[in-house]
């Protein structure tokens, strides 16, 4: 095979410091362990020639931050115990993909990497580690994690990320999420968010649409009744002060001037029929209603009445 050449050592630091370091590799093969966060695969088993992800969260720890970077991965063997081989190889795999969430708390930064698992690997556990272009730093508080090739993992994966997280869509039904007080398979996620989509639009559905039916008082579309007003509605002139006791003669043979006074008196004061139909049509109008005044006919007894007036 030929000689295998030393890894670089993340840190400078010794390679009994680095075998310590495979130890805590190995410890995190307990779900939840305490001391850091990890990157975990989206898949539980890949095998050679697939294209594997590993995603992480950090809120910061006692590692560098992401002006340290660029921050690379790489993938090193493991004996049967799944413990990190410090001496052995230390395959490349890229750069790793750094994103600020918004969020607070472990969530803060996203760190994720995409690469392809080589043909050559023999079916076992690898670990995954990383560091910067020089290996002086680290990121976060996030340790590290491990990629199964071509086995099933010997413990379940728990993965810590948020639950929104683009990855998630890609997780077996039967892949765990957890966090603070909770824990659930991607397919439960999936079913909580299909019930809440489904509720959403049932409640848009069945909100009704109200029209509205407020009219202007000013639009021009809208209809206004016509009454037609009579003057035979208004005052009749049979209910005027006669013409008949004016201008008469008393017994005495005294002409009447004072009837005839009060006859123009009273005459002055009556209100013709043009003028009451104008009066209503005013009244009317008030109200915005159209009205249509219609004289009344001069009847017989009118023009008799007018002529008498006149002999008289």
């Amino acid at each position: 095979m030929g000689s295998i050449r030393r890894p670089r050592l993340p840190f400078g630091i010794t390679a009994a410091v680095m075998a310590a370091w495979s130890l805590v590799l190995l410890w995190a093969a307990a779900p939840a362990s305490a001391g850091g966060s990890w990157f975990d695969p989206v898949q539980d088993r890949y095998e050679p020639g697939d294209t594997a992800t590993l995603v992480g969260y950090t809120g910061g720890g006692a590692y560098g931050w992401i002006e340290d970077g660029p921050f690379f991965g790489f993938l090193v063997d493991t004996n049967s115990n799944a413990e990190m081989i410090v001496d052995g190889p230390r395959r490349p795999l890229g750069e790793i993909t750094l994103e600020e969430t918004g969020e607070g708390g472990y969530l803060r930064l996203r760190a994720s990497i995409s690469f392809v698992v080589p043909v050559d690997l023999e079916p076992g556990t690898y670990a995954f580690d990383y560091c910067n272009a020089d290996c002086s730093e680290r990121l976060g508080d996030l340790i590290g994690g491990y990629v199964h090739v071509g086995v099933d993992p010997a413990y379940p994966i728990s993965r810590e990320w948020a639950l929104d997280d683009p990855e998630i869509k890609n997780l077996s039904d039967g892949a765990q999420l957890s966090g603070p007080g909770f824990s659930l398979s991607a397919g439960e996620l999936r079913s909580e968010e299909a019930d809440g989509a489904a509720a959403d639009g049932a409640a848009v559905a069945e909100t009704p649409e109200v029209e509205d039916t407020t009219v202007s008082a000013d639009d021009p579309t809208i209809d206004r009744p016509v009454v037609e007003v009579s003057t035979d509605d208004a005052v009749s002139t049979d209910d005027a002060v006669s013409t008949d006791d004016a201008g008469s003669t008393d017994d005495d043979g005294v002409s009447g001037n004072d009837d005839a006074g009060s006859a123009g008196a009273a005459e002055s004061a009556w209100v013709g029929p043009e003028a009451a139909g104008a009066g209503v049509v005013a009244v009317l109008a008030g109200f915005g209603v159209g009205a249509r005044v219609r004289p009344r006919r001069r009847s017989t007894n009118d023009a008799a009445t007018a002529d008498d007036a006149q002999r008289v």
